[in-house]
């Protein structure tokens, strides 16, 4: 399986969460999480911005990856 690659602005666009969701909902807390990741990842340098957010990335990978092994995604 290989992963899409987006912009930083494509992926935090598609991060946009409702705060009421957020309270709810495990899933959407995480996705506030990585929206507020990528904001931070946005503030670094050119090249710094790129290889944090390629490790990001691999660790999305490596957690998806475990849910799927579990059964769970």
């Amino acid at each position: 399986m290989t992963a899409d690659v987006i912009s930083l602005d494509e992926a935090r666009n598609r991060l946009r969460v409702e705060p009421e969701l957020i309270a709810q909902d495990e899933f959407f807390r995480g996705m506030y999480l990585l929206r507020e990741a990528l904001e931070l990842i946005e503030a670094l340098p050119g090249k710094r911005a790129e290889d944090a957010y390629d490790r990001l990335c691999q660790g999305m990978r490596v957690v998806f990856d475990r849910e799927r092994r579990l059964g769970r995604g």
